[in-house]
């Protein structure tokens, strides 16, 4: 499990940055291309795989993604 600070933290430093938010989440945008991600509010650690996934679709390369995890991982 990997926290939530430590994964939004991670994603201003691919260049993301917070845009808006709703109720139950928060979007986070890239301003170089189109991608986005939505981050649940209340979701706190967050899974490994829900990471890598997310990361994936970022455009993050695996190597990269995989030391995120493993610096990351709690528990």
């Amino acid at each position: 499990m990997i926290q939530r600070g430590r994964f939004i933290n991670f994603l201003r430093e691919q260049g993301f940055s917070y845009k808006d938010q709703s109720d139950r989440t928060v979007l986070y945008r890239r301003s170089s291309d189109t991608k986005e991600v939505w981050l649940r509010r209340k979701e706190d650690p967050l899974s490994e795989a829900y990471v890598r996934s997310t990361l994936r679709q970022c455009g993050i390369d695996g190597a990269t993604i995989e030391q995120f995890i493993a610096n990351n991982t709690s528990g």
